[in-house]
């Protein structure tokens, strides 16, 4: 009974870890449920004790059980903006995506309380930036009601829907209507910049993406098409100029991989944009045998379109003639196959 329900959160709460010990030591249930923040190891985790967090977990608390206001010991973390228990209970196999509690994840439990570096930590480790749940129904439209403008960023970069609907307002721009009205204009913006940069990256257009770049929007964001990201679908299209003009910036990481587990690379190869090939190749050392999720190599793409140019740039930096697909295709089985016939005699003279 009491404030706390029992011993044991009541010690939590305070950070008293000595007690805590003593306590488990004697027998007390580590995984007993009360009002409030339902177990110790929630309790422990909204209070920042990063200690007693440990002793809870060692002596088998359930990282991911649910209830009390928060849902679970991660959600409650990330309200308080708690950012090494947040990383503690990761370690320990929190369910990052786990719904429950008022603002139904940790994300929108971050987003709601302005907590820019756990959401960052939280997107990074893979939290679902449009998960349904809470009261606000969706991460954004919980940031957008606070009018945390960097936080909606963040959200919007991760590929935040605009549109979602659900909660207590139906969607962001409701909500952001609904306390700030700069908070509209900030959404819609960025999203339009955001497909602006995708469009100028697909067609080659070097003012446009200077332009993107000018007022902040992050090069390596995603976008629903194939190729997701601006470097790859540059490399892809041949546009050597915005190829350029992404790697100058730095943080274009040209041996990132998209879905299909491509990277630019193996994009140029597929499509035969040998200058691109060179472009990446001489910017810095890419992985020349990166495989797809096929298990594909840029020589294998190369050689199964039949692009000479391409293949003999591969071969020269290192690429390995020899490596198969998933189904044991080569390159040069793919390029006999399709009837390349001077691909077929390069790769021979190389095995």
């Amino acid at each position: 009974g009491g404030e706390y329900g029992n011993a044991l959160r009541a010690a939590s709460s305070g950070g008293r870890d000595k007690v805590v010990q003593q306590l488990l030591e004697k027998g007390a249930d580590v995984n007993a449920h009360c009002r409030g923040y339902s177990n110790a190891l929630q309790t422990a985790s909204c209070a920042g004790h990063g200690k007693v967090v440990q002793q809870l977990l060692e002596k088998g608390a359930d990282v991911n059980a649910q209830g009390g206001r928060y849902g679970n010991a991660l959600q409650a973390a990330s309200f308080m903006g708690r950012e090494n228990i947040v990383q503690q209970l990761l370690e320990k196999g929190a369910d990052i995506n786990a719904q429950g509690g008022r603002y139904g994840s940790a994300l929108q439990a971050a987003s709601y309380a302005g907590h820019g570096k756990v959401v960052q930590q939280l997107l990074e480790k893979g939290a679902d930036v449009n998960a349904q749940g809470g009261y606000y129904g969706n991460v954004l439209q919980a940031a957008s009601l606070k009018g945390d403008r960097q936080i909606v960023l963040q959200l919007l970069e991760a590929g935040a829907d605009i549109n979602m609907q659900g909660g207590g307002y139906g969607n962001a721009l409701r909500a952001s209507d609904s306390r700030v009205e700069a908070r509209l204009q900030l959404v819609l913006e960025r999203g339009a910049q955001i497909r602006a940069f995708h469009r100028a990256a697909r067609l080659g257009d070097e003012v446009a993406v200077q332009n993107s770049i000018d007022v902040g929007v992050d090069i390596n964001i995603k976008d629903d098409g194939p190729c997701e990201y601006g470097l790859h679908n540059a490399a892809y299209r041949g546009h050597v100029g915005v190829v350029k003009l992404l790697l100058k910036q730095g943080n274009s990481d040209p041996d990132r991989k998209n879905r299909a587990r491509r990277t630019p690379l193996s994009l140029a190869a597929d499509a035969g944009h040998e200058v691109v090939m060179r472009v990446l190749l001489d910017y810095i050392k890419v992985d020349v045998t990166s495989r797809s999720k096929e298990g594909r190599t840029p020589l294998w793409w190369a050689s199964s379109h039949g692009h000479l140019a391409a293949v003999q740039l591969l071969l020269e930096r290192g690429a390995d003639p020899n490596l198969p697909d998933n189904n044991g295709a080569t390159p040069l089985s793919e390029a006999s196959k399709n009837g390349h016939k001077a691909v077929v005699q390069l790769l021979k003279s190389v095995r």
